[in-house]
This record gives C-alpha cells, structure tokens and sequence, in this order.
C-alpha cells in the first residue's frame, strides 16, 4: 500500500473493518450501495442487507459476467443516490483480479465511494490505493501478508476519515 498520510486502524478481520467503515458513514434513506453478491464473502454481503433494515437504504446486486465483475454493469447500477460501491479485489470464488480502477471511476463520477475488500490481494498484488482510487480498503493479514489469524487493517483515506462519524468512541 502506498505511503499516504492517511488513517488506518487495526481491526481483528476484515468482516470487522467493512462493519467498522459502513456503521460509521451518514446514511440517509434513499441512499443505496451496489455490490455484486455472488462474487462477494459474505461478510461483505450482508451487512448491507442489514442496514437496509436499519437505516433504509437501497442494496443493488449486480450480476457477475462469467466468473468475473464487470465493470459496465457496475456502472450501469450506479446514479446520483449511490453512496457507496464495495468491491473485493480479487473475488471470494472463483478468484479472478477485479478491475479496480474502472469501478472506482464510475462511482466517483457519480459521487459514491469505493471500498475494497482486499483480504486475497494485499501481500500478493502491488496495491496503490491512490492509484487505483480506493476510498476505504480492508485487509485479513493471514492470507498473502502471512501474518497471524486474528488481525487486520481498516485504511480509510484521511479526507474521508475526517467526515466520519466512529460508531464506536473510546472514552
């Protein structure tokens, strides 16, 4: 990951980092996050479903394309009430590397975020998070880190962070 002075916090996996960033972002109802499922873990699928129930918003599933996410019906579900598109960098199952860049241009052209679960890529593909224009990433440490089981980070880019409300504060 490049070296930005941004935040990062270190969380125990990364289903704790998604629940960590999603709990922490202002939600309005009508707002909607669109993800594609069935290539997701997933922790990174039903969170969302719960904060449907929770805070109103709208979850769109896009379909994958032969294994794979494609970025044009990513974009293609996207419009000004897109909040947030979440990603993994590269897919739960069958694995193959998401193009990153494509998706995070489409949701900044509409004014959403991007969030990256790269629990299969980080330690194993050069990961720039500017460059490929990541908003909020997650990483699990065990995998390609070969870090111990049980750790993680959350990075967040630091203008985000700012505008964050923590959904838990130590006091």
């Amino acid at each position: 990951i490049g070296a930005h002075p941004d935040e990062v916090a270190v969380t125990k996996n990364v289903s704790e980092g998604l629940n960590l960033f999603a709990s922490s972002l202002p939600w309005e109802p009508g707002d909607n996050v669109v993800l594609c499922p069935e290539l997701e873990h997933p922790n990174n699928v039903f969170l969302w479903y719960n904060l449907r129930a929770l805070k109103g918003i709208e979850v769109r599933a896009v379909e994958g394309e032969g294994g794979r996410i494609a970025p044009e019906r990513m974009a293609a579900a996207m419009d000004r009430r897109t909040r947030l598109v979440t990603i993994p960098h590269i897919s739960f199952s069958p694995g193959f590397i998401t193009d990153v860049r494509a998706i995070s241009q489409a949701a900044h052209a509409q004014g959403a975020l991007l969030l990256v679960d790269s629990a299969q890529s980080v330690g194993a593909l050069r990961t720039d998070v500017r460059e490929l224009g990541i908003d909020a990433l997650t990483v699990a440490t065990q995998k390609a880190l070969l870090a111990l089981y049980g750790t993680g980070f959350l990075y967040i880019r630091r203008e985000l962070a700012q505008e964050m409300i923590p959904a838990h504060v130590a006091r």
